[in-house]
């Protein structure tokens, strides 16, 4: 079982320029914590990072559905890339009008966004940034990711391509569950259960084939690696699995070498949803680097 906060997170929404809604959720409201934005991955929702809240008592944690995911509207065809997502998110941070700058936190896609997030408007965040398990570099024939890629491609692209087949395709309950399975590593039967359930769950919240299709190969094509000048600037907490068969740390170690973190935590035994299979451990590593 994947633990929840003591308390419910208190919802809220954004509306920014052009009616997009962001729909967000804060977790251990209270004005004396730091406060740090939190960026889902592809597929993902606010309630990824459940666990993690549960474990952060002392942080308030702020975690929109990022535009086209969950409950936020799909964004224009315009910001169907990493850099329109992370423009999207500036604005909605910049609307919250916090009284102190917050930290950022990013997985997986999430990571990459929150890197372009950075590089475009610094003056919004803290200098401490925490990638969990971010897309390191683009991805060539030459790594181990691109027979994943390609699956990936050839299953958006029908998805996106074939109408209400392709939309039941992306939909699909069989292919995520096996999706989820191949990213899992723990051997917890009550935490393999409970994340099946949240992302079959996710996988009705889908909102547009199309747009996982063309968000799916912009990211591809990019890395934080892309944004190292921003991120050498920034204190940057690198987590990795090391078990990782979506962002494996052959690539991760390339990251590390060229962006210097503060801190680059590799832990074993654990894959590509690290945030939720070693959620103990995480947290601590952020706790202590946010006071570090």
């Amino acid at each position: 079982m994947i633990p929840s906060p003591a308390a419910p997170p208190q919802a809220g929404a954004i509306w920014l320029p052009g009616g997009i809604v962001v729909r967000y959720w804060v977790y251990n409201a209270q004005p004396a914590g730091p406060a740090m934005v939190l960026v889902h991955g592809l597929a993902g929702s606010h309630h990824g990072f459940e666990a993690l809240a549960a474990q952060l008592p002392g942080v308030q944690l702020i975690v929109p559905d990022v535009p086209g995911f969950g409950y936020s509207s799909l964004p224009p065809r315009r910001d169907w890339t990493v850099a329109g997502l992370a423009r999207l998110l500036n604005q909605f941070v910049a609307a919250l009008a916090m009284q102190s700058l917050p930290y950022l936190l990013g997985h997986s896609m999430g990571g990459l966004v929150a890197s372009c997030m950075v590089a475009q408007r610094p003056e919004l965040y803290q200098r401490k940034l925490v990638l969990l398990s971010p897309v390191p570099t683009p991805v060539t024939w030459r790594d181990s990711r691109w027979p994943g890629m390609l699956a990936g491609a050839v299953h958006y692209t029908i998805g996106a391509t074939t109408g209400p087949i392709g939309s039941r395709l992306v939909r699909s309950k069989a292919l995520t569950w096996a999706v989820t399975a191949g990213m899992l590593r723990t051997r917890d039967t009550r935490v393999r259960r409970a994340m099946h359930r949240q992302n079959l769950y996710h996988r009705t919240l889908v909102s547009s084939p199309q747009f996982y299709r063309q968000l799916y190969g912009d990211i591809n094509a990019r890395g934080a690696i892309d944004y190292t000048p921003t991120l050498r600037r920034q204190q940057v907490l690198l987590i990795a699995g090391l078990k990782d068969n979506v962002t494996p740390t052959r690539q991760m170690d390339r990251l590390a070498q060229a962006i210097t973190p503060a801190q680059y935590v590799v832990l074993p035994g654990t894959g590509h949803l690290l945030h939720m299979e070693a959620t103990p451990a995480i947290a601590g590593a952020v706790r202590r680097f946010l006071v570090c």
